[in-house]
């Protein structure tokens, strides 16, 4: 007699999983079926250990015993699940000797996959709930339940997977409202959850479904659910709607759009809609034709493509930015250890490895260029950072492995953006075109290469066509918009006339082959209304959808021709509140990536009350894995542009927890300063905001009947001073003898100023206190001009000693003189330079500073003359000095805290890692401290002690797992940095 227990034997051991379900099916029935995959599920086939060979021997069947983990998608499971389905679809005989056979096991495996084959036995299900097993119950509960008692004992999610919820829904049908409602309010819910219990929710035929949407609105992900209840069941969404639109404004601005989308509806009694805006709409004509008739509706027939073919190509060349190739050229991580004689012999001998790039590092250039053209460089992490000095180093010889390691990672893309070559340009177009990652790299390759990009694009602008081809036009185009004239650098008339044609197009019909599709999130006629720059009009709601296509159109670096001609039209303060409607719309809809230009249009659209809001996003969003979002963040502020928007990307820069997204900021702000042909602290400088301060450093406010003055104190918080001089602790709210229009509007203005002051006094202050610990210098003119007549800083200058280059120190007085430290003016030499003095500076003049600004009261914004100074004795070495503070272990938290000090945590290691901290010296080089056990990135309380196992000085800034054997005994170090690196290491014990 065929034996179930045999059968799931066999099924184990030859492992034949679902295949098995059929054949027993077919040759015995469903019971036995039932039986052996119950019989299954408590068997494994597994090679034995022979502990005296220490080795696995022949496979052994045997029994699971108690343990018994099964998941929906593994052999068991599927085989469960068949046998499942056959049950379903059996006749009441084949069911009843089933449920027979099941009830005879008892094992525990049995219990929970008996009650998952056959849910109608109730007493079952409450067997299986009180059996002990975590790993299988999380699905197999809810799918085993069969009312909506037993869906609240199984006490799992029923919303994932998928099939759960759909399990729960064919279960309870519009019953499972409920459940679903308290699902959406657990404190922790993965977002494709979420959607999905929404999506059913939204389909539920049930006024119950309708108002658990209604009641969760302004939560994450609610308010497209329930746009599509109402497309669902219009009757019932303007029922129900109605029945709170008189309490809630967001409310009857749906219930307002629905009625005009659904006009053979009647309005709830009672019910009065919003008017459709508060500006009447434009007409046609006083509108960009763009956004009456957009060419995406109307596309204009394309132009022949002229094919030149055989063009010439230029020759390879490089243009390196003032200080890259130093900068790409300085030492990096590469194994000192081994000499480099001793690494060719072991290339020659075919086992260098992965080591290739220590020899091509450490070995003279002729003993190694000859080996680059066939390398095939495997850099993995180091591609970045090993490709730029490959580059820096052997020019276009390095094009070869370069090309491979950017094919193969693109993320690697900057290493070959200083070269131009034609496959160099074939790579850029294709990356402007089809990544978005690594984009700006092909942007800021066609911005420095310029006619020499164009003249190796020309020939496949003008070749065959396909992507190759379209990829090329696209970078024409754009270097056509940088104001390169391509036409001019054509080889020959053939090839001008025919670019000449397709530049002829008008940008606004160059569109892509696939429209863009703006999500149902987006519903204009929900959205603010956006003015034209007379304010007499607004825009309709087709007007304003035509104006989102034109950001839907464009790219960061590549903005649609359209989307300018219809800003321009437009009154900003409206269209920056509309933008940032879109924005948080796009947000409640989990910001889909797909949908990424709701972001990146702020930078278009956005203005100074567009950063104030979206600057403390960008700072947290790397701590929600937002990483890329967070830098998209930052070109918003870039392309916003404002010395507000500015000055919060270079606060970013300056100050953030997050080293990847500080980095991009630090590089975006280095970008903007090479362009205006400055450093990054001389665009830091300017790029503080003067706020609408007048020349005196205050502002008024102005009541009408009051007007009011605001100061700032040593830490740069605001005070107010009434008519009669007497200090407010706040400015007052307007009252009813103020001017109703002007009043609101100043005080607006005084809350804005809040705001940014609040931002920028932190950084100003550790600005300036990080420029008397690093020395920077600035000069004469320099120094009065961004910082003694700046109305917010010089609040902070005037409470410092400052020194020049020759070592006469001074201060600026209340009256803007300069003053010395016996109070006698003081006039700066024309040709000095000026830093923040330290006390190392001032021995000899400290006491009398000290009176100075005791008799007039001045406080200072950090501790500059009352500062610790730290100094070695007569004959000292640093470094034996130093080596007092290893070995003694600190908690992890004063560690971190060195890097609010200037010390940069080094790259992650093993198992992510940082096991050294570098200090970095004003004239270059940096103290390494090696870290025991090390910071575990991403989980700092793991290693909740660490200490200095080692301490050395890099002349190269680079810190390593060890010191290198070449590591100097001996550096200079000037006091200054002396003083501050010893407070620094006594603030690790205090």
């Amino acid at each position: 007699r065929p034996d179930p227990v045999g059968a799931a034997a066999i099924a184990a051991v030859i492992t034949s999983g679902v295949e098995s379900v059929h054949a027993w099916i077919a040759d015995h029935g469903v019971v036995f079926a039932a039986e052996a995959a119950v019989e299954f599920t408590g068997l494994i086939s597994i090679p034995e250990w022979i502990p005296q060979q220490n080795t696995w021997g022949n496979e052994r069947l045997q029994s699971r015993g108690g343990y018994f983990h099964v998941t929906f998608d593994s052999v068991e499971g599927k085989m469960l699940t068949a046998v499942r389905y056959a049950l379903a679809v059996a006749d009441a005989t084949e069911r009843d000797a089933a449920e027979a056979a099941l009830d005879r096991l008892t094992a525990t495996n049995a219990k929970l996959t008996r009650a998952y084959l056959m849910p109608s036995r109730t007493d079952w299900f409450q067997e299986a709930l009180h059996t002990p097993n975590a790993n299988s119950r999380w699905w197999m509960l809810p799918c085993s339940a069969g009312t909506y008692d037993e869906f609240e004992h199984a006490q799992f999610t029923v919303t994932a997977p998928a099939f759960v919820l759909h399990t729960a829904l064919y279960v309870l049908g519009p019953a499972v409202a409920p459940l679903l409602a308290k699902e959406l309010d657990q404190t922790y819910q993965r977002a494709e959850s979420r959607k999905q219990a929404l999506k059913v929710l939204a389909m539920l035929p049930t006024d119950e479904a309708f108002t658990i949407l209604l009641d969760r609105l302004d939560t994450k992900y609610v308010r497209p659910a329930l746009l599509s209840a109402m497309a669902a069941f219009p009757a019932r969404a303007a029922r129900l709607l109605g029945e709170r639109a008189s309490g809630n404004d967001d409310v009857r601005q749906l219930l307002s759009v629905h009625l005009m989308s659904q006009p053979h509806l009647e309005a709830p009694a009672g019910f009065t809609a919003v008017e459709s805006g508060s500006v009447p709409e434009a007409p046609a004509e006083a509108l960009p034709s763009l956004l009456v008739s957009p060419p995406w509706v109307h596309r204009k027939p394309p132009a022949k493509a002229v094919m030149v073919p055989d063009l010439p190509v230029p020759g390879p060349s490089i243009v390196w930015e003032p200080g890259e190739r130093e900068q790409w050229l300085k030492p990096g991580h590469w194994n000192t250890h081994l000499t480099w004689q001793h690494l060719l012999s072991e290339f020659k001998a075919g086992r260098i490895g992965y080591r290739m790039f220590d020899l091509v590092a450490l070995a003279p250039e002729d003993e190694v260029r000859h080996l680059l053209a066939d390398w095939e460089p495997k850099l993995g992490w180091s591609a970045d950072s090993t490709g730029r000095f490959l580059a820096a180093k052997f020019g276009v010889d390095a094009l070869p492995p370069l090309l491979r390691v950017v094919e193969s990672n693109s993320n690697a893309a900057v290493v070959v953006l200083p070269f131009a070559t034609s496959e160099v340009a074939t790579l850029m177009a294709d990356w402007l075109v089809r990544l978005k990652q690594v984009r700006k790299v092909a942007l800021d390759w066609l911005a420095r290469h310029r006619e020499m990009a164009a003249r190796f694009l020309i020939p496949a602008a003008l070749g065959k066509p396909g992507a190759e081809r379209r990829n090329a036009e696209t970078a024409i185009r754009h270097l056509h918009g940088l104001g390169v004239d391509v036409v001019a650098v054509a080889p020959g008339p053939a090839a001008a006339a025919a670019l000449q044609t397709f530049l002829d197009v008008d940008p606004v019909d160059v569109l892509p082959a696939k429209v863009p599709v703006i999500g149902e999130w987006a519903d204009t006629r929900l959205l603010p209304q956006v003015m034209l720059r007379d304010r007499k009009h607004a825009l309709s709601p087709e007007a304003a959808y035509n104006l989102l296509m034109t950001a839907a159109l464009s790219k960061p670096g590549e903005v649609y021709a359209g989307l300018r001609i219809a800003r321009d039209a437009l009154d900003r303060d409206s269209l920056a509140e509309f933008a940032w409607a879109v924005f948080q719309r796009w947000q409640e809809v989990g910001a889909p990536s797909k949908e990424g230009w709701a972001l990146t249009a702020l930078g278009w659209f956005g203005d100074d009350s567009t950063v104030r809001a979206l600057s403390p996003l960008i700072r947290t969003w790397p701590g929600e894995s937002q990483h890329a979002k967070a830098v998209a963040g930052l070109d918003v502020l870039a392309d916003i542009g404002t010395e507000v928007a500015l000055s919060h990307l270079n606060s970013i820069a300056e100050k953030v927890k997050f080293k990847g997204l500080k980095e991009r900021a630090q590089e975006k702000v280095a970008q903007i300063a090479a362009e205006l042909g400055l450093s990054r602290d001389q665009l830091s400088d300017r790029l503080v905001p003067r706020l609408g301060l007048d020349d005196a450093a205050t502002l008024i406010i102005d009541y009408g009947p009051r007007q009011f003055t605001v100061g700032f104190d040593e830490q740069l918080k605001p005070y107010v001073l009434d008519p009669d001089g007497k200090r407010r602790k706040d400015l007052p709210k307007p009252g009813a003898k103020d001017d109703q229009e002007l009043a609101p509007l100043e005080h607006k203005r005084f809350t804005a100023l809040k705001k940014d002051v609040r931002t920028i006094a932190s950084d100003q202050i550790q600005r300036l206190e990080r420029a008397m610990v690093d020395q920077r210098t600035w000069t004469v003119d320099e120094f009065q001009t961004v910082l003694a007549a700046h109305p917010l800083l010089w609040h902070l200058v005037r409470r410092l000693v400052w020194i020049t280059d020759a070592g006469m120190s001074f201060r600026l007085a209340e009256d803007r003189t300069l003053a010395d430290s016996g109070d006698d003016e003081f006039t700066l030499p024309a040709d000095a330079t000026v830093r923040v003095a330290h006390p190392a500076d001032l021995q000899e003049t400290a006491e009398a500073w000290g009176e100075v600004f005791a008799d007039y009261e001045i406080l200072q914004p950090f501790p500059q003359l009352g500062r610790p100074l730290h100094r070695l004795a007569s004959g000292e070495d640093l470094l034996p000095h130093l080596k007092k503070y290893c070995d003694t272990p600190y908690p992890i938290g004063k560690i971190l805290g060195l890097t609010k000090k200037g010390w940069v945590r080094g790259e992650p290691q093993d198992a992510g890692v940082e096991c050294w901290i570098t200090r970095p010296f004003p004239d270059g080089g940096a103290l390494v401290a090696s870290l025991e056990p090390g910071i575990a990135v991403g989980a700092i309380d793991v290693f909740p002690e660490v200490g200095f196992s080692n301490v050395w000085f890099s002349p190269g800034g680079h810190g390593d797992w060890s010191a290198p054997k070449d590591a100097p005994a001996t550096y200079e170090v000037d006091p200054i940095t002396v003083s501050e690196l010893l407070s620094e290491l006594e603030s690790l014990q205090s």
